[in-house]
């Protein structure tokens, strides 16, 4: 009966040992499955930029934005509001899309390299704009 105490004391003492192990590898199993889902973000982000690419490529602009648009929903990167507003410019009739892309590229911007190109070209929207009698869009509020 002695002998059982020892067996089971040993069992405990082990359990205890496995508990604490699991302990400190949940947290890194943690860690990789949100890695594994961020790789999964970021490829499914790069094939939609690959659609996009391809479709800005042909000439079907709006197949292109939304390529884009999904690839920023997944992965947001500065890039792809640039390619979205620049894509619209290109869309026959779409030139308060054009300015509201462009809007949304300065807001995002923040100091980005490409603060100035956006500004500008967000200017030359608004102006192209109003000379095709598209709907007035009013300026981006300055901080």
């Amino acid at each position: 009966m002695h002998q059982r105490t020892g067996i089971s004391t040993n069992i405990w003492r082990l359990t205890g040992q496995l508990v604490v192990i699991l302990g400190l590898l949940l947290p890194v199993s943690g860690i990789a499955l949100a890695d594994d889902a961020e790789d999964a973000r970021i490829e499914k982000a790069q094939d939609a930029v690959l659609k996009g690419r391809q479709a800005l490529k042909e000439g079907r602009w709006m197949n292109g934005i939304w390529a884009y648009e999904r690839a920023y929903s997944l992965f947001p990167q500065i890039e792809y509001l640039f390619t979205i507003a620049s894509a619209y410019e290109k869309v026959p009739d779409r030139c308060t899309d054009a300015v509201r892309a462009w809007q949304r590229f300065v807001e995002v911007c923040g100091d980005c390299s490409d603060l100035k190109a956006g500004e500008l070209r967000l200017k030359n929207a608004r102006a192209t704009c109003k000379d095709a009698g598209g709907v007035a869009v009013a300026p981006v509020p300055t901080a």
